[in-house]
C-alpha cells in the first residue's frame, strides 16, 4: 500500500521549494512506511521520525543541507514543540513544525500552530536571513500548511494547504 499523505506532502514541498531541490522529491518505500505506521490518533512525537527520515531523504547531506531538530518552547505557554530546522551551508531555508492529528479539529491548536509560524519566522528575521526566501511547514501529523517569508519585501504568507481524503 503506497501512503497517499506523504505523496501529498512531498508534492507540498515540491510546489513551494522546487528552487531549493535539484533532485525530482525521490523517498524510499521506508519513509513511505513509517508515516503508514504511525497511529493518526498518537501523539505529535510519534511523527517526528517520518518526518526526520523524509526531510534527511529530500535535503541530503550531498547537496550541503543540514537539517538540526530544537526544542522550542513560547512565550506565555507551557507547551512546546520540535522544529526541524532545515539548513544549506549554515543559511536556514526551511523550518518544520508538528502538532498531532487529533487536535487539528481544534480551532485554537491551529490558531496556535499559526502563531508558533509567524513567531518563527521573526526569530529568523532577527537574524540574518541571506536566502530570498524562507519557507515554513506547519504540520498536523500528516496534513499540513506551507508559509514563505521574504525578508525583503513581504509579510509571512500562508501558500498551500494540503488536506488529503484518505484518513
Amino acid at each position: 500500500m503506497h501512503y497517499e499523505n506523504v505523496d501529498c506532502i512531498s508534492k507540498g514541498l515540491q510546489l513551494c521549494c522546487s528552487n531549493l531541490l535539484s533532485s525530482n522529491m525521490p523517498y524510499s518505500s521506508g519513509v513511505n512506511k513509517q508515516f503508514e505506521i504511525v497511529d493518526l490518533l498518537s501523539e505529535e512525537s510519534d511523527f517526528y521520525g517520518p518526518f526526520n527520515s523524509l526531510l534527511f531523504e529530500l535535503f541530503p547531506t550531498t547537496e550541503h543541507y543540514h537539517i538540526s531538530p530544537q526544542f522550542k518552547r513560547f512565550d506565555g505557554s507551557l507547551d512546546f514543540t520540535i522544529q526541524f530546522i532545515i539548513s544549506r551551508r549554515r543559511v536556514p531555508v526551511f523550518f518544520v513544525e508538528i502538532k498531532s492529528y487529533r487536535s487539528l479539529k481544534e480551532l485554537s491548536a491551529r490558531a496556535s500552530a499559526d502563531k508558533q509560524m509567524r513567531e518563527g519566522f521573526r526569530e529568523f528575521a532577527s537574524g540574518n536571513i541571506s536566502t530570498p526566501t524562507l519557507y515554513g511547514l506547519s504540520a498536523f501529523g500528516p496534513q499540513f500548511s506551507v508559509y514563505t517569508y521574504d525578508p525583503a519585501s513581504s509579510p509571512v504568507k500562508s501558500l498551500v494547504t494540503c488536506n488529503t481524503s484518505t484518513m
